[in-house]
């Protein structure tokens, strides 16, 4: 029964207002807001990231063109070289790219649960508000 009672229109004039908040409040925990620092941050490592790796793709692709793997043995060693190295600097900027998309994933899936609980605890609230005027 007291899950189906209703909550009170806080729109309505005549309602008496909520009292305020009770020790179920502590239940929210911290703001979830906190979480929004942490994923700007990894968006932004995740942006450099794709920068690095495409600016390394690009550099092969003026360097070298759209040569096949097979092709590279007719290079010259030092142009090898050099695309090997771009190569490792493409491999490397993609994985520090697909790590800081997890990690912004991560806390946005951690920002969106506290938003979720702290909904949880404001309902409660209110239905503890209105059962302790009943």
């Amino acid at each position: 029964m007291a899950n189906s009672a209703p909550l009170p229109n806080p729109s309505c004039p005549s309602c008496p207002t909520l009292s305020p908040p009770s020790v179920l409040q502590t239940r929210a925990g911290p703001d979830p807001e906190r979480f929004l620092p942490e994923i700007q941050s990894w968006t932004e490592e995740q942006a450099k990231a794709y920068h690095a790796f495409t600016s390394a793709v690009e550099e092969q692709k003026r360097l070298f063109g759209f040569q096949h793997v097979s092709q590279l043995d007719r290079l010259p060693t030092a142009d090898r070289e050099r695309f090997q190295q771009l190569k490792s600097v493409a491999d490397q900027a993609l994985q520090n790219m697909n790590q800081a998309q997890k990690k912004a994933e991560h806390f946005a899936h951690q920002y969106r649960l506290e938003q979720i609980w702290a909904a949880h605890v404001a309902v409660d609230e209110q239905r503890l508000a209105y059962y302790q005027r009943l």
